[in-house]
């Protein structure tokens, strides 16, 4: 009896090592494209959230449902950033030409650099809860907008551990990106955000939320 539960349990934990490593490849091969990007995060994300939810996706009917549920969103949130990354792409290259012994330029700089932490924090959120919240595009920004402002450290923790399979790729071979890497960011950033919601709503709050 202890011999086949064993077994069981052996091709359960071989099987959730499996869609995990083949969902960051499923990443890797869509990204290859860039246009495809977006909507292989948002694959991504989807089974992350699955996860963390304590259940076991099917990889091909989470990553390509959430994709065929919301993929208008992730056009108009990825026009959206692009925009703002071009924004702050020109104010960056602009810092080049100034002189920060200037109060102005320093205090401009300042307020780009809040802006870009800004803007990735809620990104983070945006992503991690696109798949997980039957909303509207404009409430999951406003959303976003309101974890990142109420949990600014919180948020700054969860951005800086995201970056750290990210860098630990760097040194490793190239399969380790290919298989890992994306999706335990991604995975940290759905803990993350799972670990904020916890704390921004009450249990039946949350379950209405997501229900909705």
């Amino acid at each position: 009896m202890n011999s086949q539960s064993d077994r069981s349990g052996f091709f359960a934990g071989a099987d959730k090592v499996g869609t995990f490593l083949f969902t960051n490849l499923a990443w890797a091969v869509l990204s290859i494209t860039v246009i495809g990007i977006p909507f292989a995060t948002l694959g991504l994300f989807a089974m992350m959230n699955e996860w963390v939810q304590g259940r076991q996706p099917e990889l091909f009917k989470v990553f390509w449902g959430a994709i065929r549920t919301h993929w208008q969103k992730v056009i108009f949130i990825t026009l959206i950033d692009i925009a703002i990354s071009g924004i702050l792409y020109v104010n960056f290259s602009v810092f080049r030409f100034m002189s920060l012994d200037n109060i102005l330029a320093i205090l401009s700089l300042t307020m780009t650099v809040c802006v870009a932490l800004l803007f990735i924090g809620v990104n983070i959120y945006i992503w991690s809860l696109m798949p997980l919240l039957n909303i509207s595009t404009k409430n999951l920004i406003k959303l976003s907008l309101v974890l990142i402002l109420t949990y600014p450290l919180k948020s700054l923790l969860i951005s800086s551990s995201i970056i750290i399979p990210i860098i630990l790729s760097l040194f490793l071979p190239i399969a380790f990106f290919m298989f890992v890497t994306v999706a335990t960011s991604a995975y940290i950033a759905v803990r993350g955000t799972w670990w904020i919601l916890q704390q921004h709503f009450s249990v039946e709050e949350l379950e209405a939320l997501i229900n909705e």
